[in-house]
């Protein structure tokens, strides 16, 4: 009932509900790395659609590279599992499958009655730079973790199928195998290409161990960093990946559902709300994203902005705010304070519907 009355006072008030069915909350008896997850899953979506019939924007899956990489190898997210790389790779195949089933669900029982109605899956990724562009071996290794992040779900939905040749060889018999059946359900599994993009990376070939993935160049930093370890302020790769995206798989539609920078938390509340080098951070990106739609044709018809509040973020608990609205988690009511970017962002919008 808490979700109908939400999406329904959303629409009252003009704004248009883009609900994610899975999240990372998974109940206890599952385990993606097991089968049965997929047709439960599937029966969940089921649901869910049945439900919340008003409805137009589905997102199956948020992030399966992050919840099967950081929860069933490095053991960073629930359930914390550090292991072989199998369980990662078992994880991200049953994902494909449980996606692949909602969306067939969805065609089969409500798209017949539900017009302009789009069922999509949120993949993240960096944008990997090699960090001399004229060396082939930066390109060919920078093609690759491409594949590993990124190709390796977003080639069987929008591609062949199947796992991209990069992810085969690197993973070898380790890598699960989709029958001729799945690859056909899983292949154009998806109406739109949806992308979380933060930060960018150089790929260093010469650099071993592990470790060819730098943020400098020549003794400079590829941007200016976040209030997270890992996010570095790189416009212009916003620009190559949504290229990239368009180029190699086609897509009829690109959504970005995800994309915004952090604040590491302080006691000055002030220079929280006033958060400035978030508004730069946008105008940045903003400005890359449009020039990937005039100059290279990407058809990009949706922006979702992380996030409207700070929030709970996962490992890092609330040491980091991505919010546009600040939150006093110290304050039993939560109290919420608009910051600056919202106020440059809710300008933004206002524009752009005067412009329609």
């Amino acid at each position: 009932q808490f979700y109908r009355d939400l999406t329904q006072e959303l629409l009252r008030n003009n704004i248009e509900p883009v609900v994610t069915l899975y999240h990372w909350d998974l109940p206890d008896q599952y385990d993606w790395r097991d089968e049965n997850v997929v047709n439960a899953f599937a029966e969940f979506a089921d649901l869910m659609f049945s439900e919340l019939t008003d409805v137009k924007h589905w997102i199956t899956l948020n992030e399966p590279w992050v919840f099967c990489a950081l929860g069933y190898h490095y053991g960073l997210h629930a359930p914390g599992t550090e292991g072989p790389e199998t369980g990662m790779l078992q994880c991200g195949h049953n994902a494909l499958k449980a996606h692949a089933r909602a969306y067939g669900v969805f065609k089969e029982r409500y798209d017949p009655h539900r017009p302009g109605a789009k069922v999509g899956i949120a993949l993240s990724s960096h944008w990997f730079e090699p960090l001399e562009p004229s060396n082939a071996a930066d390109q060919e290794l920078s093609e690759k973790k491409r594949d590993l992040m990124l190709g390796w779900f977003a080639e069987p939905v929008y591609g062949s199928g199947d796992y991209p040749p990069n992810v085969k060889s690197h993973y070898g018999d380790q890598l699960p195998v989709f029958s001729e059946a799945e690859k056909a359900m899983i292949k154009g599994s998806s109406d739109f290409f949806g992308l979380n993009h933060y930060t960018s990376v150089y790929v260093d070939s010469t650099r071993g161990g592990g470790s060819d993935e730098t943020r400098i160049k020549h003794g400079a930093p590829i941007g200016a960093l976040a209030g997270s370890e890992w996010l570095y302020v790189v416009p212009w790769g916003f620009n190559r990946i949504l290229t990239y995206i368009k180029t190699r798989w086609d897509p009829k539609a690109i959504v970005v559902t995800e994309n915004g920078m952090s604040d590491a938390d302080t006691s000055d509340v002030t220079s929280l709300v006033n958060d400035y080098s978030r508004i730069a951070f946008f105008e940045g990106y903003l400005t890359e994203m449009a020039k990937a739609i005039l100059h290279n044709d990407v058809p990009l018809v949706g922006y979702l902005a992380w996030s409207l509040l700070d929030n709970f973020e996962w490992e890092d608990g609330y040491a980091e705010r991505f919010g546009l609205i600040y939150v006093d988690f110290n304050d039993p009511g939560r109290r919420r304070v608009v910051k600056q970017s919202a106020e440059y962002l809710g300008g933004l919008i206002a524009q752009a519907e005067l412009c329609r």
